[in-house]
This record gives C-alpha cells, structure tokens and sequence, in this order.
C-alpha cells in the first residue's frame, strides 16, 4: 500500500508527534506501506526530522520556476489562467504551466492508494486555508481518496466561504474529528455525504503505559513547565504578555514555584519559536523573580518532549500538544485555550475543570490554577486510565483507513 500524508507542519513538535503517531499506527496495522510526506517548508523538515520521505505540499509547487524572465512568464501567465478560467479548467487544459515540482506532487498523488490529510487543526477562519483547498481539488480531479483524520474543523464565520467549503468538504471520502465541536461546525455547513466520525487527537496513539512511572509527591518549590504563545496579532500578543507576567509573578509568590518555559515551537531558525515571547515575558518580571525562571529554548522531537516533560510537577501553557505530551509522560497539564479543540479534548479527558481560555482575566487563571494545583495528586491518578481511553479512541482513526482499504481490496478482487 502506498500511502501520501498532506499537510503535515512537522518543525512544530505537536506535530512531529501526530505524524509520528499516525504512521506508527500505520505501519502497525498494515504492515508493508510505503509512506511520503508533504509538508511546508520540506528543506528544513530534511534538516530537523530523520526517518520520513519528505516533499513540499502542492500549494507551495505550484509557482516553483527559476527566478528567469521564463520562469516569471510562467507565473504571470499561469495566473492569468488561474483568474479567468478557474483552477478545473488549468489541470484539464494547461499542464504544460505545470512547474518541475508540481509534476512530481501530481505523480506521487497518482500512484497513491490512499490520501490522508494530516491530523491536527487547520480549517478554520482564524487561518487561511483556501490554498489548501487546491490539493484537494486535484486529489477530486484525480479521483483519489482523500482522508482527513483526527481534524479539529471550523469555526467558519466568513459567509462567503461557506459554500466553497461545503462542496470541497462532500467530496472527501471520510472525516474523523478530535471533538465534538468540530462535529458541530461541519454539521453547521451543511456538509452531506462523508462518514463522520468523533475520535481524538492522533497523538494519544503514542501513550505507552511504562512512560507513567509514579511520581513522588510534589515538593516545594513546585516545577513547572510552561509556555505562551503569539496568538492572532501584536494587540492579543501583546495583551496576553502582560497577563502572563502577572501570573507568573503571581504562581512565584503565591505557590513557590520555579518555571520553565518550554514549547513544541522553539528551537529552529526560520521558524516560529515561543522562546521568544517567554524572554518578553522574564524580561519585564521584577529581577527578583529572574531567579526562579529557566528559558529552555532546544529543539525536542515528540519522544524527547515526553521524557522531559516528565521532570516537573505540572504543565501550564497554550500548546495543545504540550500538555498531550506531558500528560503523556505522566505530569498533569492545565490548558490554556485558543480554540474549541482544548475544551473538547479535556472534555473528553474528565479534565475540563483544569482549563481556562485566553481571554479570560486573571482572576479566571489564578482561580482554575489554585484548583489544579490542589489536585496535582488526584489528576495523577486519573490519567493511566484517561489515556487508555484516549488511545483506544485515536485507534479508531486508523479503522476508518481499515475499513475503506479491506472494501477496496475485497472489490479488486
């Protein structure tokens, strides 16, 4: 079988973790595949993450042509007929515009037996997504089974979108979301055809029992990880450093804790990196407080995450996958919310009591936070089972690939 995963952004480590746990789960279920990968920014993925078949996705090859007057003739003539025509009528009428690169995706994707849209979260208003639209448009042109699995989906709010959105999402072969808000904002779009189905988030595949050592019980001063991330623009960003300062001084001085930044996004130039707002952040902290904080601003892969993560008593932060990851390595983990997919994910958990959004004030973190530190013991102990739970649910993401390639293979016959 051969299999071509899209849209994967692999240099953040959440989701190095759900391609990890994804073709893992691949390779464990159906033995011989072959697996290639299509990413953003593949020269450095190349650089960073060893084991996979990397190339670039099919959006980013679309306008690959020397930088000569030729190569700028293509681009402007292969716009012209983007503008006029539409996207259908250039893959049936123009592939001589097709650039080197985009040849290539085309061959992969055609001697492919099934298509998977990487797990994670990535349709929604608060992103642009619409060049994504376009692999899947030739995936339709090509009459190739497209998956998208283990997805948060929506929330759409651009009117204007929505019937675009609609038709592209009836043509795919079957969806599975993270949580059942996803599920709702599909249903809101009056999205028809597809199977859809409620499961998790892909990296709970990875739990391994063995990695939830007891802890000792937690001393002071407690050791937390943490980490803030930018979020929509300057204003937020800006807005959301302010109130991390207050709260950091706050978990110091009230709870005797040490902190330690630590982020799935860090460590790579050329990519975003939360290191950065975190030296914001301790910057403007009284320097008596300096002492009590630690900036860790490596690089770590899915398993090294998990291992370090283990180290501390507790993780605070806005990365979903951070806290996946460090309830993976057996250390409790308050979220801060961005998006539906955190209140979701930790419903699913029993955990919704140790969440807050973004938004919320300060006395909204301090609050949820006093109530997760006290039961640092008891979420401990929840979470051997609450995992299994959770990988039991990320397996079903694979039986949807299972059953569609078993009908596939029984119809061949």
């Amino acid at each position: 079988m051969k299999v071509v995963i899209i849209n994967s952004v692999p240099l953040n480590t959440g989701d190095e973790a759900l391609l990890l746990a994804i073709t893992q789960a691949l390779y464990q279920r159906f033995g011989k595949v072959e697996i290639d990968v299509c990413c953003t920014q593949e020269e450095l993925c190349r650089q960073h993450i060893q084991g996979y078949r990397f190339h670039p996705d099919y959006e980013y090859t679309l306008y690959r042509f020397p930088s000569t007057l030729f190569g700028r003739g293509m681009i402007f003539f292969k716009k012209v007929v983007f503008k006029l025509f539409g996207f259908k009528t250039y893959l049936k009428y123009f592939p001589f515009l097709r650039s080197k690169e985009e040849r290539k995706n085309i061959r992969l994707f055609q001697t492919a037996d099934l298509i998977i849209s990487s797990p994670g979260g990535y349709l929604h208003d608060f992103y642009y997504y619409q060049a994504r639209f376009l692999t899947f448009k030739l995936l339709f042109f090509l009459k190739k089974p497209l998956f998208l699995i283990a997805q948060s989906i929506g929330p759409f709010w651009k009117e204007a979108l929505f019937e675009n959105n609609r038709n592209i999402l009836n043509q795919v072969q079957a969806i599975s979301v993270r949580e059942a808000y996803s599920y709702d904002h599909i249903q809101k779009l009056g999205v028809q055809r597809p199977a859809i189905t409620i499961t998790t988030d892909q990296a709970f595949a990875l739990h391994d029992p063995k990695q939830l050592t007891p802890k000792k019980k937690p001393q002071k001063p407690l050791q937390i990880v943490m980490n803030i991330r930018w979020w929509k623009d300057q204003a937020q960003t800006t807005t959301l450093i302010a109130q991390a300062i207050q709260f950091c001084a706050w978990l110091i001085e009230t709870h005797q804790t040490k902190i330690t930044f630590l982020s799935t996004c860090q460590g790579i130039a050329d990519y975003r990196d939360d290191s950065q707002i975190a030296k914001q952040i301790v910057e403007q902290l009284p320097k008596t407080l300096h002492a009590y904080i630690t900036i860790d601003d490596r690089h770590y892969h899915p398993l090294e995450l998990i291992q370090k993560s283990s180290e501390f008593d507790a993780y605070i932060g806005m990365r979903l996958h951070g806290a996946i990851l460090a309830m993976l390595g057996g250390t409790p983990a308050l979220n801060i919310g961005y998006e539906d997919k955190t209140k979701g994910i930790y419903e699913m958990l029993n955990l919704s009591a140790y969440m807050f959004d973004h938004g919320d004030g300060i006395n909204k973190w301090q609050l949820v936070t006093n109530r997760f530190l006290d039961n640092l013991d008891n979420i401990q102990q929840q979470l051997p089972l609450a995992l299994d739970r959770a990988k039991t649910k990320a397996n079903a993401n694979i039986d949807i690939l299972q059953d569609y390639w078993s009908k596939a293979e029984r119809n061949a016959e």
